[in-house]
């Protein structure tokens, strides 16, 4: 599943989670998540830092203490809502005011490599970002029929904790 799919269903089960108990909530009444930037990725990260790295005969540790920074697109989502029972219908749109926010990240990995042969590594790699969030977003609940608009602000300040696990071949240049 690619990022943005990962990204438009965790909207959808949200949407869901919300106003499913008065609203019919499918995908199919008009979830919909946007990238209005036009960029490929939400997430974009960069980091630096000291590296030590222990080397024996048949394997390999690389320890990294990283520090940096982590973008996060916070771009729109909006859903169009039936309600169950009756013909009310409403559009509910959630924005913040910039596209796009930067958080300073700490970013500590662990590469643990086992020799395959000389120049070819098998090396697994545990890798976690840690960063604060804060920023507000708005959501803007308007009944289509009554034409009433409802407007509520909420604050987004949570820390984050993202684990990622590779396996891959190191090749060794040397």
């Amino acid at each position: 599943m690619t990022g943005r799919r990962a990204a438009q269903r965790h909207f959808s089960d949200e949407v869901n989670a919300i106003y499913s108990d008065r609203y019919y909530t499918t995908i199919a009444s008009g979830n919909l998540y946007s990238y209005d930037d036009g960029s490929e990725d939400a997430v974009v990260r960069a980091s630096v830092g000291p590296t030590y790295k222990i080397e024996r005969n048949w394997w390999i540790l690389v320890c990294r203490a990283m520090v940096g920074g982590k973008s996060v697109n916070t771009n729109s989502g909006s859903a169009r809502l039936k309600a169950k029972g009756t013909n009310e219908l409403m559009h509910v749109k959630w924005s913040t005011n910039d596209a796009s926010k930067d958080f300073f990240s700490i970013n500590p990995s662990v590469t643990f490599g086992c020799r395959l042969g000389k120049r070819l590594i098998l090396d697994i790699d545990i890798s976690s970002w840690i960063y604060k969030t804060d920023f507000t977003y708005s959501e803007d609940r308007t009944n289509e029929v009554s034409g009433a608009l409802v407007t509520k602000s909420y604050r987004y300040n949570h820390l984050v904790r993202d684990i990622s696990l590779g396996v891959g071949l190191m090749l060794v240049f040397k």
